[in-house]
């Protein structure tokens, strides 16, 4: 089969999160991003332009696999999360990224 194209990504509330999110520490949350393209994409995920990997950022970041794509959970948010996340997918055809802003709350007792 011939190469078709660069990756894109997918679209819809299982596929992609939202360019903002307002997170609350302590919270648990998980970001997902999904690419198809022919050859099929390789998902990875950045903070800061950094790749991340399981168990970065004091063990609170995990990366699942699912099908097309690479969902990242964070554990216990912490005010360190905060940033700039990038989800990128790549195949010998190009790329194409989205990026999404975690701003953190510290969340308050009474």
């Amino acid at each position: 089969m011939a190469d078709t194209g660069p990756p894109h990504l997918l679209t819809g509330e299982d596929f992609s999160t939202p360019s903002l999110q307002g997170l609350m520490t302590e919270e648990e949350a998980q970001f997902h991003c999904f690419a198809e393209g022919f050859p099929k994409p390789s998902v990875t995920w950045l903070k800061e332009g950094i790749q991340l990997h399981d168990g970065d950022l004091d063990g609170t970041v995990t990366l699942n696999n699912r099908g097309n794509g690479l969902d990242l959970q964070i554990h216990s948010v912490e005010m360190q999360h905060a940033g700039n996340y990038t989800c990128w997918a790549r195949n010998k055809l190009g790329n194409t990224s989205h990026h999404i802003l975690v701003l953190v709350t510290r969340k308050i007792y009474f």
